[in-house]
């Protein structure tokens, strides 16, 4: 009997250990709310994840800093066979710097529950050899969504905020839906993700209160009225900026050309500063 005392002591001691070992320092971690990066040098990739199940399209969040802003990605299987590859340009603000990238790829629905990997790279402008080659294990699968941008401002792209009106895109992959105007706008209203926010993204529709009352595409021109938490919004560039991010988020449907905001139907003096 003592000795099965002991032992269930030493067992009952040996959980206290572990729970304040393991437990407690797991919960600090999961209060740490620093992107995890995936970095070679010059190129930084903060989403996908290593091990992330993918929808289609895949969407490449990171910076880099290299030769005349461009970078390219692809995406292979698990036997380098190459799946879909691309290319863009970062935002930064000058040579030398760092600059955000939010980019979007497809790939064929086929390759279902299919292990990959998201390649981004920069090729050597000496001899076109790849460089800063950052490698992301996946997992893909076929479900199909639907990538819809939003615009914001960057104080990383544009550190003196010279231009009010200037914004930048990013990418939300989501289920598909018919409304996809007012999808769009309400995206733009949730701002920009913890991570982007690290890339310097920031919006200027920051009061929680806007709401769209009514959305309408005719011949060409979007018309969306808000209510009047929209005129909340003050300080010339400020206003400036919210009607720039509310444009650009339209303007990238074909089916939008124009677009006229107006508060509880009147058109006057909206988004004044």
């Amino acid at each position: 009997m003592k000795l099965g005392k002991k032992i269930l002591v030493l067992s009952a001691f040996l959980v206290i250990l572990l729970f304040i070992g393991f437990l407690v320092p797991g919960r600090e971690q999961a209060q740490n709310t620093e992107p995890l990066v995936f970095s070679d040098g010059d190129i930084r990739v903060y989403s996908p994840i290593s091990g992330q199940r993918i929808t289609r399209p895949l969407v490449i969040v990171g910076e880099a800093r290299v030769f005349e802003n461009t970078f390219l990605f692809a995406l292979k299987d698990e036997y380098g066979n190459l799946l879909a590859n691309g290319y863009s340009s970062t935002n930064a603000s000058d040579i030398g710097q760092f600059g955000p990238f939010v980019v979007s790829l497809w790939y064929d629905e086929r390759a279902d529950n299919t292990l990959a990997t998201v390649e981004v790279y920069n090729q050597s402008a000496r001899d076109g050899s790849v460089e800063n080659l950052v490698s992301i294990p996946v997992l893909l699968s076929s479900e199909e969504q639907m990538s819809l941008k939003v615009f914001f401002g960057n104080s990383k792209s544009d550190p003196t905020a010279q231009n009010c009106g200037m914004t930048y895109p990013v990418v939300r992959v989501v289920p598909k839906t018919q409304a996809v105007a007012r999808g769009a706008l309400n995206l733009l209203f949730a701002g920009p993700s913890e991570v982007e926010q690290s890339l310097g993204y920031f919006t200027s529709l920051d009061n929680p209160e806007v709401r769209i009352l009514d959305l309408v595409i005719e011949d060409g021109v979007a018309k969306v009225n808000f209510n009047e938490a929209l005129n909340q919004i003050g300080g010339s560039c400020k206003v400036m900026a919210t009607r720039a991010q509310i444009e650009k988020t339209l303007k990238q449907f074909e089916t939008v050309k124009e677009v006229e905001i107006s508060v509880n139907g009147r058109s006057d003096e909206v988004l004044q500063p």
